[in-house]
């Protein structure tokens, strides 16, 4: 389990990278210039595909670590085990009998 959620990790930052990296309404990380390695529409075509690969594999790990998780919960009712935990009822205590008055 540790390590689905090593990997969990893993890929949420790259999800979280691939998407800042996409230039959208507000500009991205993305740069804009004509020197950059892809052409304007190649680019966003790539980190399209490449970001929904990732969001599947984030999707696909989440269902996998539920099901991995539902084998570790214990079977047994709730209201069984609060009847077990619960500490044992006290019995209010008796107002203490009045002395006999000294004279």
């Amino acid at each position: 389990m540790n390590i689905l959620i090593g990997l969990h990790i893993l890929i949420t930052l790259l999800l979280i990278g691939t998407i800042l990296l996409q230039k959208g309404e507000s500009g991205g990380l993305m740069p804009s210039s004509q020197g950059s390695m892809f052409t304007a529409r190649g680019s966003a075509n790539f980190l399209t595909k490449i970001t929904g690969i990732i969001a599947a594999l984030f999707f696909g790990n989440c269902i996998v670590m539920t099901i991995f998780s539902s084998y570790h919960v214990k079977k047994e009712d709730v209201l069984a085990q609060v009847a077990a935990e619960s500490p044992p009822i006290i019995k209010k205590a008796e107002p203490p009998k009045k002395a006999p008055a000294k004279k």
